[in-house]
């Protein structure tokens, strides 16, 4: 992406002006090693694990496997086909009021109690995301107000997510499930998935810290 292109050139100048390799990483790979350096676990760079990147642009499921001085190959499996689970929670935040960007607030906001949620339709390990837009907007004009319209979209997001990994873990067998991007330092999707690893909150968003651990790791070996 051209947005990180300028990161790229410095990199590249920097490492011709000292004489020393230059690692190209992912912006998904320091996401993950990141998420699994945070977590206690930097031992899941070594074998197959599923891991979401969920964050303000990205919704995706990726299948991680170790790849030498790579670190890891994080290929897409699933995750949304429209907008990302933050576009969808900075959009309901617009609406409620909520600066941008709106995740933190929303789940902190977000009535642990409140159960609702949207049924979004999971096909295999894919979902859509952008009519569950429609929906929480009706609910807040219907007069909810900011927990329940809150818990709403953040339980959505969190059963769409969670459904779609079991079907993966389904197709691809038993494997650890990582949770990395800024929406999994939601407390709500903490407590509704039973399952996975998650990053310390302030790692949830960290990528430079991730691509570092990986650098290390490359040159280590």
């Amino acid at each position: 992406m051209p947005c990180f292109l300028v990161g790229t050139a410095a990199a590249r100048s920097a490492a011709a002006l000292f004489g020393v390799p230059c690692l190209l990483f992912t912006h998904q790979q320091g996401h993950v090693a990141a998420a699994a350096w945070s977590a206690g676990r930097p031992e899941l760079l070594d074998a197959p694990f599923l891991a979401w990147h969920l964050s303000g642009g990205t919704t995706e499921l990726l299948l991680v496997r170790p790849d030498g001085r790579r670190g890891v190959t994080c290929g897409k499996i699933g995750g949304t086909k429209d907008i990302s689970a933050g576009q969808l929670l900075d959009r309901t935040g617009k609406r409620l009021g909520v600066a941008f960007p709106a995740g933190k607030a929303l789940d902190a906001a977000a009535d642990p109690d409140n159960s609702e949620s949207f049924r979004v339709r999971v096909e295999g390990m894919e979902f859509s995301l952008s009519g569950m837009e429609n929906k929480l907007a009706a609910l807040s004009d219907s007069g909810a107000g900011i927990a329940i319209v809150a818990a709403a979209a953040l339980n959505t997001i969190s059963r769409a997510v969670i459904r779609a990994t079991e079907n993966a873990l389904r197709q691809f067998g038993d494997m650890p499930v990582l949770f990395s991007g800024g929406v999994s330092g939601s407390g709500v999707l903490r407590s509704i998935a039973d399952f996975g690893i998650f990053p310390e909150p302030r790692f949830a968003s960290d990528n430079a810290l991730g691509i570092a651990i990986l650098t290390y790791r490359a040159v280590d070996k």
